[in-house]
């Protein structure tokens, strides 16, 4: 029934405006959304960009709406897929132009690190999200290609990135080593929580979406996370973690 619903119809609900809109969304696949939004205000300080936001609070509690010369923007933080899809869904009727994911995942390449950055081709996912926007079409979700190739060339160099697919799994603590073993085996690089229902939602409005994902704990090679391997690569990864965010930023903004 809700899938009916007109971008008009949720405005009305949400109490927006009736031309309200947005030009593009960014989303971390995180928790924690106060603390990610003050992370998030920083990188657009350090990238000198004047901006104005607001958290939008109620439903939308976890969006930070900003505004660079007069386009507005939604940067989300949610974990897993339920409340993403939905976002994404009310984004997309909004007028996003293009959707970025941010996010950490599990390694599933033997040659890939903690601090290694996976800029997904495209992601495998059965959950109920990719079943009910796919509607018989598989279970592998593309990421678009432009998109993902403009984030390629302007990660900071120096930083090792992979392409390839990943695979989400939102039952991280159900994970099994034979699992990994699989997904290893398939060609996933990585395995992660939301990028199948992005992947899924974006296309089914036909907006231009792509990832940026760096690996926390290479699962191939046993490693977890307090491990005393993933502890010494933390400032390797803080560096990744922030360069996602300057990459996705710049792209969401640039005119191409």
């Amino acid at each position: 029934m809700y899938k009916t619903l007109k971008a008009e119809d949720f405005k009305r609900m949400l109490g927006f405006d009736s031309k309200y809109k947005i030009d593009g969304l960014i989303v971390n696949g995180s928790y924690g959304a106060e603390q990610k939004f003050i992370y998030f205000k920083e990188q657009l300080d350090e990238l000198g960009l004047k901006y104005a936001s607001r958290a939008l609070g109620g439903f939308l509690g976890e969006i930070l709406e900003f505004e660079i010369k007069n386009k507005k923007y939604w940067f989300a933080v949610t974990y897993g897929g339920a409340k993403l899809s939905e976002y994404l869904h009310l984004a997309c009727l909004f007028g996003s132009k293009k959707n970025i994911l941010v996010g950490s995942c599990g390694g599933l390449n033997k040659q890939g690190e903690s601090g290694d950055i996976i800029i997904p081709t495209s992601s495998f996912g059965d959950e109920s999200f990719t079943r009910m926007y796919s509607k018989g079409r598989g279970n592998t979700f593309q990421a678009e290609r432009k998109t993902s190739k403009s984030l390629y060339k302007i990660v900071l160099k120096g930083l090792k990135v992979w392409t390839g697919p990943v695979v989400t799994c939102q039952a991280m603590l159900a994970e099994t080593i034979k699992d990994i073993k699989k997904w290893e085996k398939l060609g996933y690089l990585g395995v992660e929580m939301e990028s199948s229902c992005f992947f899924a939602v974006s296309s089914y409005f036909k907006i231009p979406a792509a990832a940026m994902l760096y690996i926390t704990d290479n699962l191939v090679v046993g490693q977890k996370v307090g491990d005393e391997s993933h502890v010494n690569g933390k400032e390797k990864r803080l560096l990744s973690k922030k360069e996602i965010f300057r990459v996705a930023i710049t792209e969401l903004i640039s005119k191409r």
